[in-house]
């Protein structure tokens, strides 16, 4: 069943302290999401609290994916560390457009030249690879260093050498992310990776924080 959801945002500037002249900056969302998950759990202090995404996806109907996640901190004085995986963008490649060599650091090559211009890679991120013509190809490495046609990867990871791959494999750049959220606080992500888990860290003591997921 349809849910509909509408989210306002808004603050005031002024360079009053009683907000004399103030300029108000408003904007609204709307959402008709397929299904909206509330959940409010403990966060722990020094080992992360995690929330595993996979059941939602899972859940009816069967191809929900996650649009949106909102965090808030109910906390009236500890922070809280939340860490998710993001997608920042993907592309799919021509045959013989990308290339693997399987010499530490291994390293991807695109003979487009756009990892950085389209893709956005930075070093720290991650890469995935699928639909490469070597299966071993296809998984999710650190990237350690970035150029225009080459990323090279975390000393431990291994590759089938393939110089010119003659499928269509698809490379989607992913990043870490970690905010830091005061108490009372919320966040949003958006692009949310389901394959990897939220991880969330409680300041001094365990906290509590209410998570929405919104599934479309």
């Amino acid at each position: 069943m349809t849910k509909y959801i509408k989210t306002r945002n808004s603050w005031v500037v002024s360079d009053q302290t009683d907000y004399g002249n103030a300029r108000y900056e408003a904007w609204e969302d709307t959402w008709s999401p397929s299904e909206i998950w509330n959940i409010r759990m403990e966060v722990a202090i020094t080992t992360a609290t995690t929330l595993d995404l996979a059941p939602f996806l899972s859940a009816t109907p069967a191809d929900t994916d996650i649009v949106k996640i909102r965090v808030r901190n109910n906390d009236a004085t500890n922070f809280v560390l939340v860490k998710c995986r993001q997608s920042k963008a993907s592309a799919t490649y021509g045959a013989n457009e990308l290339g693997f060599t399987d010499s530490a650091p291994v390293t991807i090559t695109d003979t487009t030249s756009v990892f950085v211009s389209s893709l956005y890679a930075k070093a720290g991120d991650y890469v995935t690879v699928t639909n490469a013509t070597e299966s071993a190809n296809d998984q999710t490495s650190l990237i350690q260093t970035v150029a225009a046609g080459t990323l090279t990867l975390q000393e431990d990871v291994t590759q089938t050498a393939d110089a010119a791959d003659a499928g269509t494999p698809t490379i989607e750049i992913i990043s870490e992310n970690e905010i830091k959220l005061k108490a009372g606080e919320m966040c949003e992500f958006s692009a949310v990776m389901p394959a990897h888990d939220i991880a969330l860290i409680a300041d001094t003591a365990a906290c509590e924080v209410d998570i929405q997921i919104i599934g479309s």
